[in-house]
Order: structure tokens, then sequence, then C-alpha cells
């Protein structure tokens, strides 16, 4: 009776240290996978959808990181590592990009012991951009718990999405609303709005506000497909797809996607004119080209 009294205090001791011990704000990371989706913005001219994942654990001068990549020919990649003490998330490229602002020294992107009337710098875009956005923006507006997780939420509205009154908003082990590297990756809130995320191959409980939740909702194409720079032949086509352009601009990129956004295929180009599509199953698919900073959207049917 002793021994079994002692085995119990000895089990209460050791959950109330692991307790103790506990980091107080959620890991935006998973253990062995994590995996952001979100829709991307550039100036109002196109929208697609887009994806950054953790790819390893790499550690630069003695400081250890998760290096975060995307899809071939889409940004550069990099490095991220957080303290779950004050729940801060740091980020930096792995190398400089020569004629930009962007360096290799760590940004803060955000930090999850904020409360009401603490403020963060929540766009930092370096001395060559300037801010468009009010500092208002800055500062915390109300924080609240949802789903077990703290959300911190900023005054004003995020400037892509004026329609749903969706402020600013970090989400405790998830990132924020406007992505993970919304700092990085064209410096302006609303190039990004993040749809989803995957931990270890699970999607978690977040849920979007402006797609009530959908991962990979419809891309609207209507006005694009009506420019008509490039022409795809033959459609429907089988095993390759042939561009014949009508502007001396290279295609740079290439998605193929489904009829729900999510993309199957990616390439990365200095600009050709046959495309092989012998992987893709028979259906009904769009062909994202970047020519220039413009995004031509094709419908092209595989039947085999």
């Amino acid at each position: 009776m002793i021994n079994l009294r002692l085995s119990i205090l000895t089990l209460l001791t050791l959950l109330i240290s692991s307790i103790s011990n506990a980091q107080p704000y959620q890991s935006i990371f998973g253990q062995n996978s994590t995996k952001w989706v979100f829709k991307y913005n550039w100036q109002g001219q196109y929208n697609f959808i887009d994806s950054v994942y953790v790819e390893k654990d790499t550690s630069v001068n003695g400081t250890q990181y998760k290096k975060i990549v995307s899809p071939p020919g889409m940004q550069r990649p990099w490095l991220v590592r957080e303290d779950l003490n004050t729940g801060s998330v740091w980020a930096r490229y792995t190398k400089p990009f020569v004629g930009a602002w962007e360096d290799t020294v760590e940004k803060l992107l955000y930090r999850m012991d904020l409360n009401v009337g603490d403020t963060l710098d929540i766009y930092n875009l370096g001395p060559s951009y300037g801010s468009p956005y009010p500092d208002s923006l800055k500062t915390v507006d109300s924080v609240k718990v949802v789903n077990g997780r703290k959300h911190i939420y900023f005054k004003g509205k995020a400037e892509q999405y004026q329609s749903i009154n969706e402020p600013f908003t970090l989400i405790e082990g998830i990132s924020s609303n406007m992505g993970l590297i919304w700092k990085y990756d064209g410096g302006f809130l609303g190039r990004q709005y993040l749809l989803c995320s995957y931990k270890d191959g699970q999607k978690t409980g977040y849920q979007n506000l402006f797609y009530n939740g959908d991962c990979y909702p419809p891309l609207s194409v209507q006005t694009i497909l009506e420019k008509g720079t490039v022409r795809i032949y033959p459609n429907p086509a089988d095993n390759f797809v042939y561009l014949e352009k009508e502007t001396n601009k290279a295609i740079s990129r290439i998605h193929i996607r489904t009829t729900d956004g999510k993309v199957i295929k990616t390439i990365s180009t200095s600009d050709f004119s046959e495309v092989d599509v012998q992987d893709i199953p028979t259906g009904y698919y769009f062909m994202h080209m970047v020519i220039g900073e413009e995004l031509i959207v094709k419908p092209i049917i595989i039947n085999r």
C-alpha cells in the first residue's frame, strides 16, 4: 500500500513538473512535416494558389532553423525559427538577393505574447518601399482564445479583403491569416491570404473566413481568359500541348491546376513552346502561364 502511494506521488510530481516546464505557446511546426496553403495576389492583377512547406532542419552559425521552401521557381528559400516562451517567430533568407533590399538579417514576423494596446511592425517593407498603411494597423485591438489557440487581432482590415471585415490576425500554432512569410513575400499585406495549413499530413483547425474554410477555392479567371495572348493546341490534348504566343515576352512559369485550384504540375521555364502532359490524368484543367507581370489562364482538356 505504501509503495502504491509512493508510485502515485511520484507520477503526480512528474506530471506537475512536466506541466511547469511546458512551453506556454503552441509551435507553428508539426513533428514531421508542416505546410501552409495560401492565395497569392500581385497588384490586384491575378490570383493563384501557392504553398510553402518545411523541407528540413538546418543550422546556421549555431542557430537552429527550419528551411521553408515552395514549389520550384516560385520564391527563394527562407530560414525560420521560433521561441515558444514568447510565441515569437523570426525569418531570414538563405542568401542575399542582389539588387533588392532583402538580406540575411532576421526579421521578427510575429509574437504571441502581445496584449491589447501593444504594437508590432506588421509590414516592415524596407527602405525602398515605404508604407501605404496607417500606423494604427500596428496596434493590437483585441485578443481571444478560439478553439484552444490564442488569436491576436490588429486594428483595421487586411488590405485586399475589405469586404469581410477581417483584420490582420496572428494565430497561435498556425501563423497569420496573411500566410507565413507575408513580411517577405511582396512585403504588402494582402499579397497572401492563408487558406489552410497542415501538420504531419493532417489539416489543422484553422478556418479561413474569406472562403468559408475552403482550402482550394476556385480561381476567378474570366477576365484573364479573354486576353488571348497565348494559343494552346491541340485541345483536347493527349501527351503534349503546344504554345503559340502573340507577344515577345517570355513565359517564366507554368502551373496546371484542377478546376478547384489545386496545383498538379509546376514548370519553371526560360520560355518554350511544348508542355509534356503525359503524367496528367484525363480531365478538365486550367493552364496558368506567367508572362512578364501578367498571368494568362487557358482551359485545357486531357483526353486519351
